[in-house]
């Protein structure tokens, strides 16, 4: 065999062979989205807490979470049916990944 061939494998194996742990810790890592994601789907309803101003309590906070989009998105509602509410969504949309 012909020694470029020799040390291209060479170098091939060891490049995949250092490569098998990131792969196994992205699969870790996306169980753990998936895991987070579903623990933040079980806060959907109704939630009423009191804010804190400099550890004072402060006034009375509404906020509702809905699962939405075939439970493929949280929708985090705070001041819900006031004149300014404020609308989040949170996805575990793959497209968006870093």
């Amino acid at each position: 065999m012909n020694p470029g061939v020799k040390q291209s494998l060479a170098a091939l194996c060891l490049v995949t062979i250092l490569a098998m742990p990131s792969i196994g810790q992205r699969e870790k890592s996306k169980a753990a989205e998936h895991s987070r994601f579903e623990q933040f789907k079980q806060l959907a309803g109704e939630w009423v807490g009191t804010t804190l101003m400099n550890g004072k309590p402060g006034k009375e906070m509404h906020v509702r979470y809905k699962v939405a989009s075939g439970e493929s998105a949280v929708v985090e509602t705070i001041f819900p049916d006031a004149a300014k509410e404020m609308v989040t969504v949170i996805h575990r949309d793959p497209l968006f990944r870093r």
